[in-house]
């Protein structure tokens, strides 16, 4: 009788969690970028700059846009981003 309940026990726990699981994972949308550009506002080597980044991604109607910037990356001023979305 115990290792009926602990074997029931374990179905219902495991079906619980596959089912929350389930119920949780939002759908996720990838687009290949089709051009960009990356202009450097100065080249003199140890001087302050800024870079403007331009990409194009096709048949983007609306959405979040995440940008992971490598370690050690640093910013000496704040950041700005402007943008649309849209065919």
């Amino acid at each position: 009788m115990r290792k009926s309940l602990q074997r029931i026990a374990a179905a219902v726990t495991t079906v619980a969690t596959v089912g929350t699981m389930l119920l949780t994972v939002a759908p996720v949308q990838a687009a290949q970028i089709t051009s960009m550009k990356d202009t450097l506002s100065r080249l003199k080597i140890s001087t302050a700059a800024y870079h403007k980044i331009e990409f194009t991604l096709p048949s983007v109607t609306s959405g979040t846009l995440t940008i992971l910037l490598p370690d050690g990356f640093s910013s000496l001023a704040s950041s700005s981003t402007t943008g649309t979305c849209g065919s």
